[in-house]
C-alpha cells in the first residue's frame, strides 16, 4: 500500500499582514525619541531652544512642523509634508495636480517656479525608524507611538501645540519641557507615569509607555556600542607612538547621557592587549626572569611559551615587553656582560 502524495499548491497572491489602520499612507503617525546626538558645537551654532534641548536631526519632509528635528523627549507628529521640483521633473498631471492644491512657490515675476508633490508618513516611517547601519545595524532608538496613528494634529495657537498630545506629553514628563539629563532618569519618569489622560484608553497608554521604553533601551544599546567602538579605537594606537584617536563629540554627548567614564590609561592598556594588568605583570615577571637566567639553569619560561600565548596579539607583546625590567624580577640575577643574553630556547 503506497502512500498518496499530493500535489503542492502555491498561493496566488501575497497574504496582507498589515493592520488596517496602516493601510492608508496618508495617516498622520508619531515618533519618540529618548536620546541626542546633537554636538555641542550644532547646538551653539543654531542657537536655538529645540536643538539645545537635544535630539537628531532629519531630513523627512514630514517633519515640517518640527523643522525636521526629533526633539529629545518630545512626541513628534509626522504629517503629510511637500517635497519640491521644477516644472521639467514632473509629469503633467503631477504639475496639475500641485496647481489645484496649491503647493506651488511663484516667483519674482509672479510666476509659478517649484512644484510640491506630497510625501507620504505612510513611506517615511520607516526610513526614520531605520536601524542605524554604521554601527552594527543597530536601531537608533526613534520608535513610532502606534496608538496615536491617525490622530489628527490640531494646533493651538495659545499652546503652540496640539493641546491633546500635550496632555499626553506632560502625563509622562511633567515638568516639560525641561528633562533630565540622564537617561536613566529619562526612564524613570517614563516609569512613574501614573494614572490617566482624558482621550486616551489606558490600553493605549500601557503601549505608549511599553515604546518610550523601548525608545530608551535601543539608544542606550547604540549608544553603548558606539562608545566601546571608539574606546577599541584609542586603545588601538596606546603605546604605538605618533598620532592617536580622541574621544569624538558625538561621543562625548553620548557619555554623558549614558553615565559613562572615560577609560584610563589602565583600561585602555587592557582593551588594547587583551589581558589585565595583574596578568602582564606576572607573564612580564616571567619573562624578565628567562631573560635573566644563565644558559645552563633550566628556563622557568620558554620564549616559545610566550610567543605562543601572544602570537596572534601584537598588542600584547608590545605591552609585555613594554614592562620587562630584568633587574626587578624577584630572586634572579640579571646576566652581565657584552650583548644580549640568550634564551634557552635558542639552544
Amino acid at each position: 500500500m503506497s502512500a498518496v502524495i499530493e500535489r503542492p499548491v502555491f498561493q496566488d497572491e501575497q497574504l496582507n499582514f498589515t493592520p488596517s489602520a496602516l493601510v492608508n499612507k496618508r495617516l498622520p503617525r508619531y515618533i519618540f525619541f529618548a536620546g541626542d546626538v546633537v554636538t555641542e558645537r550644532r547646538k551653539y551654532d543654531f542657537k536655538d531652544g529645540d536643538r539645545a534641548a537635544g535630539g537628531e536631526e532629519s531630513p523627512s519632509r514630514c517633519l515640517w512642523r518640527v523643522k525636521g528635528y526629533v526633539r529629545r523627549g518630545r512626541i513628534t507628529p509626522v504629517e503629510i509634508g511637500p517635497e519640491w521640483h521644477s516644472k521639467e521633473e514632473l509629469a503633467e498631471a503631477d504639475v496639475q495636480t500641485a496647481l489645484n492644491a496649491g503647493q506651488v512657490t511663484i516667483s519674482p515675476k509672479g510666476q509659478p517656479e517649484f512644484y510640491g508633490t506630497d510625501v507620504l508618513p505612510g513611506d517615511e516611517i520607516a526610513a526614520i525608524t531605520a536601524p542605524d547601519d554604521a554601527n552594527n545595524g543597530i536601531a537608533r532608538g526613534i520608535v513610532e507611538l502606534t496608538p496615536l496613528i491617525g490622530r489628527e494634529w490640531v494646533h493651538d495657537s495659545v499652546l503652540g501645540t496640539d493641546a491633546t498630545i500635550y496632555r499626553l506629553q506632560q502625563f509622562f514628563f511633567p515638568a516639560y519641557p525641561a528633562l533630565p539629563a540622564t537617561l536613566r532618569e529619562l526612564q524613570g519618569l517614563i516609569n512613574a507615569a501614573s494614572g490617566g489622560v482624558k482621550g486616551f484608553e489606558s490600553r493605549d497608554l500601557e503601549i505608549i509607555n511599553e515604546q518610550m521604553n523601548n525608545s530608551c533601551e535601543d539608544f542606550r544599546m547604540w549608544g553603548t556600542s558606539f562608545v566601546e567602538g571608539e574606546n577599541q579605537q584609542i586603545a588601538s594606537r596606546v603605546g604605538v607612538g605618533g598620532f592617536t584617536y580622541k574621544y569624538s563629540d558625538i561621543a562625548k554627548v553620548l557619555m554623558k547621557q549614558l553615565e559613562i567614564q572615560p577609560l584610563t590609561i589602565s583600561e585602555l592598556k587592557e582593551k588594547a592587549t587583551g589581558l589585565d594588568k595583574d596578568s602582564i605583570a606576572q607573564i612580564a615577571a616571567t619573562v624578565a626572569a628567562v631573560m635573566g637566567q644563565n644558559d645552563r639553569k633550566p628556563a622557568v619560561f620558554g620564549l616559545d611559551d610566550l610567543k605562543e600565548m601572544v602570537k596572534n596579539n601584537p598588542e600584547a607583546m608590545k605591552e609585555i615587553f613594554a614592562n620587562v625590567a630584568p633587574h626587578e624580577a624577584v630572586g634572579v640575577e640579571p646576566r652581565r656582560g657584552p650583548g644580549r643574553p640568550r634564551l634557552n630556547s635558542e639552544g
